[in-house]
């Protein structure tokens, strides 16, 4: 699964979500992922199965028809986790 965490400005909240979801994977699941600025979001959708971001950010995020997965604790692997369950995709 390729998933695209988002943020206001690439690389505060998406590479902290990307440190969270290298945990995730650390427990056996695959997935690749990629960051971004909210602006660069549509060059970037390319081969993405989902759009992860904060929950403030979420309604801002214009993924095309991708699906976009919000979380409220970007550091909290369990709720990302969870909330990527709840995609059906992993």
């Amino acid at each position: 699964m390729k998933v695209l965490a988002v943020c206001g400005s690439g690389t505060g909240t998406s590479m902290i979500l990307k440190t969270t979801m290298k945990k995730i994977v650390e427990k056996g699941f695959k997935i690749e992922i990629d960051t971004c600025t909210i602006d660069e979001v549509a060059n970037k959708l390319d081969g993405v199965d989902l759009v992860i971001c904060s929950d403030k950010l979420a309604p801002k995020v214009d993924a095309k028809g991708k699906k976009v997965v919000s979380v409220k604790n970007i550091l909290d692997d369990v709720e990302v986790l969870e909330k990527l369950s709840e995609t059906g995709l992993i």
